[in-house]
């Protein structure tokens, strides 16, 4: 049965869909970096990238806010390549500082990694932003692994092949 909280619902993900196009836009995305930190020696080995909007209407969110959103709307790739592209180029600026060791982790959805052209993207990011694949860690979900199909298979292993690294977020 339909009812109001359901139309609200309903037309609060048709504007988050529409605000995402214009976030891509007007710079409203920005990557936060947070820092993996060896527990031995407290020395930081790497970051990880976490996307962040700040929405004009609804603040700063993260991903829980607009991801569904962007994978239903296919700008998930769009989306996806920016922020690996902003990560990896933030990495090697801070290799080449000696501020931190280049290793860097983005987490990627399953819509992603099912898109046969995924690993010629991050190929192209790394070349451009000059970052060595092995300095790259894709953070996936063990929902991913699960959900995982032939495509998805094959996308990780062309980018392991790659010296692209792996990681399970949340496990």
């Amino acid at each position: 049965h339909f009812n109001g909280d359901m139309e609200q619902t309903v037309q609060e993900s048709l504007d988050i869909r529409k605000s995402l196009t214009l976030a891509l836009e007007n710079n409203e995305l920005d990557v936060f970096y947070q820092p993996y930190v060896s527990l031995k020696d407290k020395r930081v080995y790497g970051i990880e990238a976490l996307i962040r909007w700040n929405h004009p209407k609804y603040g700063l969110k993260g991903p829980a806010f607009f991801l569904e959103a962007a994978e239903k709307s296919g700008l998930i790739t769009s989306l996806g390549s920016w922020v690996i592209e902003a990560a990896c180029r933030k990495a090697k600026i801070l290799g080449e500082r000696g501020i931190a060791p280049p290793l860097v982790s983005v987490n990627v959805s399953l819509v992603q990694l099912a898109d046969f052209s995924f690993p010629e993207m991050v190929a192209e990011i790394l070349k451009k932003t000059g970052l060595q694949a092995e300095s790259l860690m894709l953070e996936i979900t063990e929902t991913t692994i699960i959900k995982q199909s032939e495509t998805v298979f094959r996308t990780a292993a062309t980018l392991r092949e790659m010296g692209v690294k792996f990681a399970i977020d949340n496990f």
